[in-house]
């Protein structure tokens, strides 16, 4: 069979083949969900020993940034996998659980924090699913990590509102920490960079708002 070469300049048929992938008309897609899981976790692992055995500082600095991500991304892909006939996941309980994953990995910070929910209960396709998971990861992380100046308590108002085919989801700390400089679109950061690609995957609009607290917000309209 002939085979098309891969050219680093080939996302446009990346994303077509991911298309054809996800448009899979079978009523139970939970092996393939499981799949994905298994492929995560995989990479994961060689993430982690390839970070022991090398010498370099760097590699072993951003292993477990890269695993807390893939990490998301995989237990969004195991809800998937159990609900076998369902293609789509509740925001609330995705949003709940990656707060609850963000509180364990950094518990020191979290201890002092007041959370606050405003969850609609609404159920997202895989798709939307995943490039929320990655956004609110980033910005309930920034929210944790910088936003205890002289280890002062914290406010954390984590928003998922859902009106007609509109959605807003927002990240508020009560701190004022993030530099004025910063914005989603001319981000710094990897964390920030990968969030503005989600929110184009999502076709929303993201913003930073700052006063006596910092607000990361996006509107997206569902499809």
């Amino acid at each position: 069979m002939k085979q098309t070469p891969y050219t680093p300049d080939s996302s446009s048929s990346i994303s077509s083949s991911t298309s054809h992938l996800f448009s899979i008309s079978s009523t139970d897609l939970s092996p393939i969900y499981h799949d994905f899981f298994n492929l995560l976790q995989t990479i994961s692992s060689l993430i982690t020993l390839h970070a022991h055995h090398s010498p370099e500082r760097t590699i072993k600095e951003l292993a477990p940034v890269l695993q807390n991500r893939i990490f998301v991304l995989s237990q969004l892909y195991s809800i998937l996998a159990r609900q076998s006939h369902s293609r789509s996941v509740s925001a609330d309980s995705l949003i709940n659980g990656i707060c609850d994953y963000i509180c364990s990995i950094h518990p020191n910070s979290s201890s002092s924090i007041h959370w606050r929910y405003e969850l609609d209960d609404y159920s997202l396709n895989h798709s939307q699913a995943a490039a929320l998971a990655i956004i609110a990861y980033e910005w309930v992380s920034n929210a944790v990590i910088h936003g205890h100046p002289n280890s002062s308590p914290l406010n954390i108002t984590v928003i998922f509102k859902k009106k007609a085919q509109h959605v807003r989801f927002s990240v508020k700390d009560s701190a004022a920490t993030l530099s004025p400089s910063i914005s989603i679109q001319n981000a710094p950061t990897l964390g920030l960079q990968l969030t503005d690609l989600m929110c184009q995957q999502l076709d929303g609009r993201a913003s930073i708002s700052r006063s006596s607290d910092t607000t990361f917000q996006l509107d997206f309209d569902l499809s």
